[in-house]
């Protein structure tokens, strides 16, 4: 379902040692997972809003919106989905109007039901109504335990969905924060289940991921990139990215001693790339872990082409435009590797639930086990709270002064 393929050569003692962890490693990301009740009232009540609106419209930032967004670009779906993740002023009034307020539906997501920018733009939107029912036109995902937007749903009567409190924003793809629009799209909640057990199983590949990740800190490989030549999992290079620099990029470790250096995560988009940033990785400085993905779908895909219009461009005669797409990734994969470049490259066989659910668990568990390794706490946050400080003070001050 997924493979791994690498110009890297493997360092036995630290896949090893990564076997070793994943021996006693329990995930708790899983844990709406293994409850047959709560899958059914998910799947449930997504049909239900699926046989009663034509839109889901889903309010939430970071971890409250980048899995679902990543599960709805890859996967075919009949329904449409419009998230409103930023605070963009501009950006949000034209996102607005594509929406249709007769026969939509909101899902307003906050893991802590605090979060200042979700609450903003609920209050936005209710506006935006002449007469908004909240009780009918939305549904709130958050944590069990008292928060403002908690208070607003008893007082509402609006339906409320919770997220286990001991999953973070950033894991809880497996919760109703993600499983919600899953099974809104039609989905089938089982192969979630079924991706992340395949996932779960997969420790020798988990190890060689880890192994990778951890041996690039050695050769201060200090940037590490995803090239995705794949459209429909650029969403997943962005829920990857908050993964990762938020688990572990940490000043401090388990112990309170400064925390080791860990590398930073980027994206980059295919063949479009290769056309902006290509020159700088090859001829540059060698501290970039590459790592290359792509699906079948988008390698294969496609119309053969006919002779060419253009002479010496016929090369793809009989191909489809996949072809293209393949070797240039593979070109760029093998060219990186000849000039000392480190990469991989990750590969799905198939792009549906169970495949993008397994990828999802292998990082998450990659994540949190590479943390363990570096004695980092993978599931705090310490250094966003200052600015979250600072805007309240600042907003407060703003308040007074009008």
């Amino acid at each position: 379902m997924i493979s791994l393929e690498k110009k890297i050569e493997d360092n036995p003692e630290l896949i090893k040692k990564f076997n070793k962890i994943l021996v006693n490693h329990k995930p708790h990301f899983n844990e709406s997972l293994c409850s047959e009740s709560v899958l059914n009232k998910i799947s449930q009540y997504g049909k239900k809003l699926a046989n009663s609106c034509t839109q889901l419209c889903v309010v939430g930032l970071g971890g409250s919106s980048l899995g679902a967004r990543a599960l709805y670009e890859a996967l075919d779906a009949d329904k449409e989905i419009i998230f409103f993740d930023n605070i963009d002023a501009y950006s949000f009034e034209k996102k607005f109007q594509l929406v249709d307020k007769d026969n939509c539906h909101w899902l307003f997501t906050s893991k802590s039901g605090s979060t200042r920018e979700v609450l903003c733009l609920i209050d936005l939107i209710v506006q935006k109504y002449d007469n908004f029912n909240a009780k009918d036109n939305c549904t709130v995902v958050t944590d069990d335990k008292p928060s403002s937007l908690l208070d607003w749903c008893k007082k509402n009567e609006v339906d409320v969905f919770n997220i286990p409190l001991d999953i973070g924003g950033r894991y809880s793809v497996f919760t109703p924060v993600g499983l919600l629009p899953l099974a809104y799209m039609g989905k089938n909640l089982n192969e979630v289940v079924q991706g992340v057990d395949w996932a779960l199983n997969q420790k020798e590949l988990i190890a060689q991921i880890c192994s990778g990740l951890v041996d690039s800190f050695k050769r201060e490989e200090w940037v590490h990139l995803y090239w995705i030549y794949s459209d429909c999992l650029q969403a997943f290079g962005l829920w990857l990215q908050q993964l990762w620099m938020e688990s572990l990029g940490k000043k401090l470790n388990l112990d309170g001693e400064p925390a080791p250096r860990v590398s930073s995560l980027f994206t980059a988009r295919g063949a479009s790339d290769q056309h902006s940033i290509l020159q700088q990785i090859n001829d540059g400085v060698k501290d970039k872990f590459i790592t290359f993905l792509s699906d079948d779908r988008a390698v294969s895909f496609g119309n053969a082409l006919g002779d060419s219009q253009f002479p010496g461009n016929n090369e793809l005669s009989g191909f489809g435009l996949g072809k293209l797409c393949l070797v240039a990734m593979q070109s760029t994969y093998e060219a990186l590797a000849e000039e000392g470049v480190s990469t991989n490259l990750l590969f799905l066989n198939e792009v549906n639930t169970k495949s993008l659910s397994a990828l999802m668990s292998l990082y998450m568990v990659s994540t949190v086990v590479v943390a363990e390794h570096l004695k980092i706490n993978p599931f705090d946050q310490p250094g966003v709270e200052s600015s979250k400080l600072r805007t309240k003070a600042i907003l407060s001050r703003l308040s007074k002064e009008s």
